[in-house]
């Protein structure tokens, strides 16, 4: 089978080290390559991004450098799939090769705009508590007070990357199937906008739903280790939603 890059892109506050356990679930000849943004993991030292465009200017040159001949795919839940799309934007727009898919995870589309609290202007007792409602804050990170400060001041510059963010793209269609998936007992991505997701290609938009919330991602590592290896070596087709296929 011929070689695939899977790009991965983080959620707010997140970083590639969560990506790195796919490995040993994902097909051979898919190549795991988790994008870090800055001021986190290995590049801890450098300022964080200021805006989604820069950010994307940012990881776009590493991107592009590492496609070569390869086929790859992208893969972003939540504040990723925001730097998905417009990767994908950046890369198709610039002459590269298009992706052969793109996995869109925890997040409404990129033309909704939806009237939400500025979170990066929130306390860092809020963000704590809305990052816990999520589901996003481990037990043990809350007892450890150098790393919880650390993590806020992340989500903090991440948060203001996603509450300045304007898709200024006209809604153009990829030529490629898309996969969409979700916790169903997600608050910020409900069941009322996925199927608007169907709208971003003239192929086929795969829908996946299992049980959880926001962060459903974490317990489902298998099913969407099955999911990526399924859509991009297997050729199967997959219903337009489904519902659990893998591992319920």
């Amino acid at each position: 089978m011929d070689r695939i890059k899977l790009f991965c892109l983080p959620y707010a506050g997140g970083s590639s080290d969560f990506y790195r356990k796919w490995v040993k679930s994902l097909d051979e000849n898919i190549f795991l390559y988790p994008l870090e943004l800055r001021g986190r993991g290995g590049r801890y030292q450098l300022p964080f991004c200021n805006s989604i465009e820069e950010a994307v200017d940012d990881i776009f040159e590493t991107v592009r450098n590492e496609i070569g001949t390869d086929r790859y795919a992208i893969f972003g839940h939540s504040m990723g799939t925001i730097l998905a799309y417009e990767l994908s934007r950046k890369l198709i727009d610039s002459g590269y090769c298009e992706p052969v898919h793109i996995f869109f995870s925890g997040r409404y589309p990129p033309h909704f705009v939806k009237e939400t609290k500025l979170r990066h202007l929130m306390t860092d007792n809020e963000i704590i508590e809305d990052m816990t409602a999520l589901g996003g804050m481990s037990g043990n990170l809350l007892k450890l007070t150098g790393l919880l400060k650390l993590f806020v001041r992340t989500l903090r510059a991440d948060y203001k990357m996603i509450d300045t963010y304007r898709n200024v793209h006209p809604l153009e269609k990829y030529n490629f199937d898309i996969s969409v998936l979700r916790g169903k007992e997600d608050a910020i991505f409900t069941g009322e906008d996925i199927d608007a997701w169907k709208e971003y290609t003239d192929k086929t938009c795969m829908i996946y739903e299992y049980d959880g919330g926001h962060f459903f991602l974490h317990d489902r590592m298998e099913d969407i280790a099955g999911i990526i290896n399924n859509t991009l070596n297997r050729g199967q087709k997959c219903p337009m939603r489904v519902e659990g296929q893998y591992g319920q």
